[in-house]
């Protein structure tokens, strides 16, 4: 950790953050959030991988290669854990067990697709210039919680709708908060309706 730390940029520190608050990340999504080629993109996530701070993996594929994965490394975690004051806090993401699951999760495609979803949002705002930003991106978890402490007076745990991330647009001097449900075939009904219960009474989604 004490040799890694001063190699690592404020960048850096930015990505890895990312890779472990919403758990995978693409080569192509990593450029796209702090990159201005994917060449360049690659160099320093290699970097980034011999010094601990990421591991990657390529999920198997038919036809062709499918791009580098890139999980939370252990010098990442410790270094997470040291910013955040709390240097157990992400041990338990770097543990080989669940790992190799997620490398191996069915889920793993629906995850990389909500974070290429959000990636891209962050792309167009850095492109766009000052006036434009994506100034939150919320995974799963945190979506939830976040909808939980917002929860208007009479409604119930069950009307929480738990969707696939909560981000806050910001364009013009104005932000939109919005929820996003990644699915190729339809989105969830129930989740609509929860939704449009919190929008009603006043959460301003």
């Amino acid at each position: 950790m004490l040799a890694a730390a001063p190699h690592l940029t404020a960048r850096d520190r930015r990505l890895v953050r990312a890779v472990g608050e919403h758990r995978v990340l693409t080569t192509g999504q990593l450029a796209a959030l702090g990159f201005g080629s994917v060449i360049t993109a690659r160099h320093r996530l290699t970097v980034l991988v011999e010094v601990g701070a990421l591991r990657r993996f390529r999920p198997h594929r038919e036809v062709g290669s499918a791009p580098w994965h890139y999980l939370l490394g252990p010098i990442g975690a410790v270094l997470l854990g040291v910013e955040d004051g709390d240097e157990r806090k992400w041990l338990s993401v770097v543990r080989a067990d669940r790992q190799l699951a997620l490398e191996r999760s069915q889920r793993l495609a629906h995850l990389t697709g909500v974070n290429g979803f959000f990636a891209a949002l962050a792309a167009h705002a850095r492109q766009a210039g000052d006036a434009t930003h994506l100034t939150t991106w919320l995974n799963e978890t945190a979506a939830h919680e976040w909808l939980f402490t917002r929860l208007p007076q009479g409604r119930s745990y069950l009307d929480v709708p738990n969707p696939d991330g909560l981000g806050v647009w910001a364009e013009d001097g104005h932000e939109t908060t919005f929820l996003t449900e990644y699915d190729t075939v339809v989105m969830d009904s129930s989740l609509s309706q929860r939704v449009s219960h919190l929008s009603s009474a006043g959460l301003g989604l």
